[in-house]
């Protein structure tokens, strides 16, 4: 089926749509154990492969346009995946799952003020309108007005995520610097251009971490067992025999005085 049929682009961008926002519900355990830089250099580095044969067998002289738009194919694979992969995990690793799913939806508002900014084609009432109310709607779902029970830098997660999404519009702005590159192959020349500077970004930062950025799962019993003496930040009642705040419940891992989650855990 060809995706010049609406029905088709519709499916896909549905697919897409369905497989970003799992992402996030996916991603979460994983952050746990894998760095979000390593998370994104494996990710795009299985996935390059899968893109390497599909440019191969479908594309039109694709390493001819690779050489041809070496340092272009780069600079907007660094950003689209590289930026935007590395924040947007940064940001999920301090936030929700949910958060981070809805936060994708703020790309059209972004994609009008970029080209507000950048190419001065001011948007209408009618786009303007509707994209306030676009934003209100993705404030409301995310419930980031009036929450108090997340995670105690979820708002700075959110805006890591919100700034990752820059990277990804400008990402696909880029798609008309190269015109003569189909949709295929932009997405799969920008993953392969990108891909050994997200590897050596990788190393470089874990080098510069002093310790490996891969890392096993953690005994949670280990874990609560040292929380034991930790204060809980969400609990006001004062405890004498532990801490002001309260303490770490050994067997549930919960606060004795309020149902939260060790940080650590």
């Amino acid at each position: 089926m060809s995706l010049s049929n609406p029905y088709a682009a519709t499916v896909a961008m549905l697919f897409a749509a369905v497989s970003w926002g799992s992402l996030f519900l996916v991603g979460k355990p994983v952050l746990s154990r894998l760095d979000p830089i390593w998370f994104t250099a494996l990710r795009y580095l299985l996935a390059g492969v899968g893109m390497t044969l599909l440019v191969v067998f479908f594309g039109q002289r694709p390493w001819a346009k690779l050489r041809a738009h070496w340092g272009t194919l780069t600079r907007y694979g660094v950003l689209g995946y590289g930026f935007f992969g590395i924040l947007v995990l940064e940001g999920l690793k301090l936030s929700l799952p949910s958060h981070g799913a809805v936060l994708m939806a703020t790309m059209p508002m972004t994609t009008i003020l970029l080209r507000w900014l950048l190419d001065g084609q001011r948007p209408g009432i009618a786009v303007a309108g509707a994209a306030v109310l676009a934003l209100s709607g993705v404030v409301l779902v995310s419930g980031v007005l009036g929450r108090t029970d997340g995670p105690p830098h979820m708002l700075l997660g959110d805006a890591l995520t919100l700034l990752g999404t820059v990277g990804w519009v400008l990402y696909t702005r880029g798609a008309a610097k190269v015109p003569d590159l189909s949709p295929l192959e932009y997405t799969g020349l920008t993953a392969i251009a990108a891909l050994p500077w997200q590897v050596a970004f990788a190393l470089v930062a874990t080098a510069g971490a002093g310790s490996p950025r891969l890392r096993g799962p953690t005994s949670r019993r280990s874990c609560r067992t040292s929380c034991i003496s930790l204060p809980c930040p969400r609990s006001r009642r004062s405890s004498p025999s532990t801490s002001a705040y309260g303490s770490w419940e050994r067997r549930e891992g919960r606060c004795s005085s309020t149902a939260c989650r060790c940080p650590r855990c």
